[in-house]
């Protein structure tokens, strides 16, 4: 049985692990129920003894009124106290156990989904759970307790009134259940609608540059606004439901009340019970009427959390990356990286990879080259762990990946990509990213390393001077140079580049392969590259093709060879051979 095939309310509030403090809640709303029937009892005697002229009676029950008012001050301490614990810690296990779990998503998912799925997931419906568990939840609870212990004490003094007064409830409540039950898949599609519009703004915001350049702020626009109209129709087939179903509600909390005046005139002229009963009746019996006033909006607000926790559950229920597997220590032999007949295709595409074989030693550095689609990438990708291969082995370290423990496998690399993605916050946070051990001493070391020492002299505020959302109020050298002091300062074995300068001139980039130089140093080191000139100092390239290996050697070796790497590097050069050997 599916996770989600069981009640996700009930998994909520279990997920709150906040028991002590429901039962702590509970308990002061039975106490502030239970005063509440005192208070009417009290009530009722001074009614019916004052009829009397029992002065000294009708004193006695003024005395127990004001005790019961007294007892309001601690109790409602208590029960807002309770409260507080219950919501607030109760918000905090809920998100750390669930929300927090999303960022674990395997990379296949993240690749093939847009991002603003999961925004919405943890925005939108999140926000909703939050809503739910700080304020209906606790007012269904008080409702409940509210109800019952009038229940209770009412049946003592008159069994036929006290199920007249309360005997329309459940019929009600099951009719309001049915009728709010198509609220909950209303939900959902408002929620899945509002995860479009968010994807349209996002990609509008995420990219300003390209939609101000061709002019597509009107086009922007006119989606914007066709996903609005089209959440808002959605929205308001929802309102008319709830707006149906609250009306029914008010018509029949009207009922009881008018059926309770009735009989209870009925009991008092028949002298079965008193006028101060009956104000008690019409007092304690409120408390029930009082939750068939709010059952509408309980039942559309359950519906609705509901709707959201299947889809953040639905999310959280995904295979995360496994965890836990083994360490290695060193390389058992000479190849530090080492494919083996591997293949690999992403869901529903031709292979990628195919009976891929190489291997680079410790302290190598080898560079992978070929046209685009023929598989590089995805060596990158094979070799951290975010995809598996469909056949053959994938080794680090003379251990196979799918063996690796995933943290340990990826703090032993270093990774600078083509798009140098900075974080908003400080240079400083930005270059020891998350490394929270590393010295003040380490990170000049690496700034220096990367050619970053000018650059962080003229800003105003040194190491702490402001990084803009991916950096952009950076050149791409910087970008670059503060990955590159980034990877340093990490001090990992393995060094993965996956096009580092591509995105780069010609004259950024040659100055930032003076770090990358450095950079390579005492490090075993996997270098992807379009640009073949850029990789003249390799120890090895290896040519890709129809994803496998079919050329290998050093540059001067495979320029000399006239095969597949000479034709690329000819294309982007449009010089002879004898120019390049030169």
């Amino acid at each position: 049985m599916s996770k989600l095939s069981k009640s996700v309310m009930f998994r909520g509030i279990s997920d709150m692990k906040t028991g002590y403090w429901f039962i702590m809640l509970s308990l002061a709303f039975i106490l502030l129920s239970i005063r509440d029937v005192l208070f009417a009892w009290a009530l009722a005697g001074v009614v019916d003894k004052a009829l009397t002229g029992d002065t000294t009676s009708v004193i006695h029950y003024l005395w127990m009124l004001g005790g019961a008012a007294l007892l309001s001050v601690p109790l409602q301490i208590f029960a807002a106290y309770s409260d507080y614990r219950f919501s607030v810690f109760g918000v905090r296990n809920f998100l750390a156990k669930n929300v927090l779990k999303l960022i674990h998503i395997p990379e296949p998912y993240m690749e093939s989904h847009h991002s603003s799925d999961l925004v919405s997931r943890m925005t939108g419906d999140v926000s909703r759970v939050q809503d739910f568990m700080c304020g209906e939840l606790e007012l269904m609870q008080c409702c409940v307790f509210y109800a019952l212990v009038p229940f209770f004490f009412l049946l003592t003094f008159n069994l036929p009134l006290t199920l007249i007064a309360f005997g329309v409830l459940p019929p009600l409540m099951l009719l309001l259940n049915r009728l709010t039950k198509p609220v909950q898949g209303m939900a959902k599609e408002v929620s899945m609608e509002q995860a479009k519009t968010l994807r349209f703004a996002q990609d509008a915001l995420s990219a300003p540059e390209v939609v101000k350049s061709y002019a597509m702020e009107e086009e922007m626009d006119k989606r914007f606004a066709g996903a609005q109209k089209f959440v808002i129709g959605k929205v308001l087939v929802q309102k008319k439901r709830e707006a149906a179903v609250s009306s029914i509600n008010l018509v029949f909390s009207f009922l009881p009340r008018i059926i309770l005046a009735l009989s209870g005139c009925y009991f008092v002229v028949r002298g079965q019970i008193s006028i101060g009963i009956l104000l008690a009746f019409v007092q304690l019996s409120d408390s029930g009427i009082g939750l068939m006033s709010y059952g509408d909006r309980m039942l559309l607000q359950i519906r609705q959390c509901n709707a959201a926790l299947k889809r953040i559950y639905e999310a959280v229920d995904m295979e995360s990356e496994r965890s836990g597997g083994e360490v290695a220590q060193e390389a058992s032999g000479e190849n530090y990286i080492e494919f083996k007949n591997v293949d690999f295709s992403y869901e529903n595409r031709e292979d990628t990879l195919s009976g891929l074989n190489f291997s680079v030693h410790k302290g190598e550095k080898v560079a992978l080259v070929g046209s685009s689609g023929c598989g590089k990438s995805t060596v990158v990708k094979l070799i951290q762990g975010f995809y598996s291969p469909d056949a053959g082995k994938v080794m680090v370290q003379g251990l196979d990946v799918d063996k690796w423990d995933l943290i340990g496998l990826r703090s032993r690399m270093a990774l600078v990509l083509q798009d140098a993605f900075l974080f908003p916050g400080t240079l400083r946070d930005n270059i020891a990213c998350g490394n929270e051990n590393v010295t003040m001493l380490e990170i000049e070391e690496a700034i220096r390393a990367a050619g970053l020492e000018d650059f962080i002299k003229e800003q105003a505020q040194g190491i702490e001077g402001k990084v803009l959302q991916q950096g952009s109020n950076l050149s791409g050298g910087q970008r670059q140079r503060i990955t590159i002091a980034r990877a340093m300062l990490r001090n990992a074995p393995i060094l993965l580049m996956d096009e580092a300068t591509s995105a780069l001139d010609a004259q950024t980039e040659q100055e930032v392969k003076v770090a990358i130089d450095k950079l390579m140093e005492d490090r075993t080191s996997l270098i992807v590259s379009h640009r073949l000139a850029t990789i003249r100092n390799a120890d090895r390239i290896l040519v890709m093709d129809g994803g496998k290996v079919v050329e290998e050697g050093t540059f001067n070796q495979l320029m000399e060879k006239g095969g597949l790497f000479y034709s690329l590097f000819a294309s982007q050069t449009s010089i002879c051979l004898e120019e390049v050997l030169i």
